[in-house]
């Protein structure tokens, strides 16, 4: 076994080691952001309401999948569940 719902496992003689890494560089890539560029704080600070009325997304399921990927992503790993 090598994948199994988005995990990476390897096995080694030291051990058994658990990945994620093809789950997040798919989900990056999906997303559209693989060739962003790093930061140090996801955020600006002091920000007023940056997303005032807009128009609103036509096809919502693209969106909800974003969620659910990242939900999952944040489950299973949670280093990442406090950024998101």
């Amino acid at each position: 076994m090598k994948f199994f719902l988005g995990l990476e496992i390897a096995r080694s003689n030291k051990g058994i080691h658990v990945s994620q890494r093809k789950y997040a560089l798919d989900f990056i890539n999906d997303v559209g952001l693989l060739a962003a560029k790093p930061c140090a704080t996801p955020m600006m600070k002091d920000t007023k309401n940056m997303f005032q009325e807009g128009i609103p997304i036509k096809d919502v399921t693209v969106y909800q999948r974003l969620i659910e990927r990242l939900l999952y992503l944040t489950n299973t790993r949670p280093d990442i569940s406090y950024c998101v």
